[in-house]
């Protein structure tokens, strides 16, 4: 009975190997005669031991991807050597994440990017934090809303509610993005990288939801920010009506979103001072408007002054059509050099919803795509292999 049962599992997955077959023999390869970058986000927990790192590599060697996003920096931890904060818990005592794939990857043509999260930090489960993390050594850098709420002291449910990921430092506060710098000066200092990576740099959702049709909570209210902000305009931002259009809100809205551009040049000058050729690069909302007015994120202003050499855009959407709707707002910017589309590949995401989106990004003339992330199937992403149809292996960087 057990060899009966496993001759027909055998046959199943034979019909099964071959209706995939099948299918993706159906899907149009994509001819590619210009620089067409592919890149991949790889998660941190993807990189905590060496038997990890290997099969990553050795996965990256297989396909056309040569761009690592490698995330070194997740709630204010670190998957390297810092200077500044305690080595993430999932890593083991005297091993250094990146080190090693840096390491593994020196004589290949693989360009590992340190990804590093700028202000959120936390997340509400590991609260209160540990004594050696920057939250336990600096609690008044925790963001506040517009009632005066502490973000640490929102429950779970309110997090939720509100579309907030977890515990953010407040960007209106001049020692908290000088950390930051510090933090990628210190990475820069010791690691041989291409590029620095930035995400979550930005406020945390703050004020209207078009999907909720209604204001949601609204931070940057922290007490440091308020009082630089007071004497500089001479308005207290709490007695700013956050509903209603005015010129003080005007006011405080854009100085919110300069808090944020302030630390993306004050970056910039890191790893520029360092090498000219490092390539300075953030993960960014894919509707820029609302990422400029709830996120105070104004992403395509950073590639018109130069502060910024790429864009990675999160057009995560498991639908080609509502990824090509999300793909004309990067289009409408006329930034293309500047700009891969960043795609959410799941495990049950079809090969040829992956192929098209990636297509769209390629007739748009866009510089490339990103995979988010290392932690699908192999033959899922090896699969774009076979439909990625370079005239030059050259050009896909």
């Amino acid at each position: 009975m057990i060899k009966l049962i496993i001759f027909f599992s055998l046959i199943i997955c034979a019909v099964g190997l071959n209706a995939e077959t099948n299918q993706n023999a159906q899907i149009n390869s994509i001819e590619i005669n210009r620089n067409f970058q592919s890149a991949m986000w790889v998660h941190r927990y993807q990189i905590t031991s060496p038997e990890k790192i290997d099969e990553l590599i050795e996965f990256v060697k297989k396909s056309n991807i040569r761009t690592l996003f490698v995330q070194v920096r997740g709630r204010g931890d670190a998957y390297y050597n810092s200077k500044y904060e305690p080595l993430a818990e999932r890593v083991q005592k005297g091993f250094d994440p990146l080190k090693y794939i840096i390491d593994k990857t020196k004589n290949t043509d693989i360009a590992i990017h340190a990804w590093v999260n700028m202000f959120f930090c936390l997340n509400m489960d590991k609260y209160p934090p540990s004594e050696n993390h920057i939250l336990a050594k600096h609690p008044e850098w925790i963001t506040v809303d517009y009632a005066g709420k502490a973000m640490s002291n929102y429950s779970q449910e309110e997090l939720k509610r509100n579309l907030l990921e977890g515990v953010f430092k407040d960007p209106g506060i001049p020692a908290v993005r000088e950390y930051l710098a510090q933090i990628t000066a210190d990475i820069l200092d010791k690691y041989k990288v291409k590029g620095i990576h930035l995400d979550f740099i930005r406020y945390p959702y703050s004020g209207y939801s078009s999907y909720y049709n209604a204001y949601l909570s609204d931070f940057g209210y922290n007490k440091i920010s308020n009082e630089i902000f007071s004497q500089k305009y001479n308005v207290d931002p709490f007695s700013i009506d956050r509903v209603q259009p005015s010129e003080e809100k005007t006011i405080f809205d854009n100085y919110r979103r300069e808090n944020i551009t302030a630390l993306v040049r004050r970056i910039n000058n890191v790893v520029k001072s360092k090498n000219k050729n490092l390539v300075l690069s953030a993960a960014v909302m894919p509707r820029h408007h609302i990422g400029r007015n709830v996120y105070f994120q104004d992403w395509p202003s950073w590639l018109e002054e130069g502060i910024l050499d790429l864009a990675c855009v999160m057009s995560y959407s498991g639908s080609v059509q509502e990824f090509e709707q999300l793909a004309n707002y990067s289009r409408q910017l006329n930034r293309n050099d500047k700009i891969l589309l960043g795609m959410w590949v799941k495990d049950e995401t079809p090969l040829s919803v992956i192929i098209e989106q990636i297509r769209i990004a390629y007739n748009m003339g866009l510089k490339g795509f990103c995979l988010f992330g290392f932690r699908h199937t192999e033959q899922s992403t090896l699969g774009i292999n076979d439909k990625l149809m370079y005239e030059d292996s050259k050009l896909r960087y």
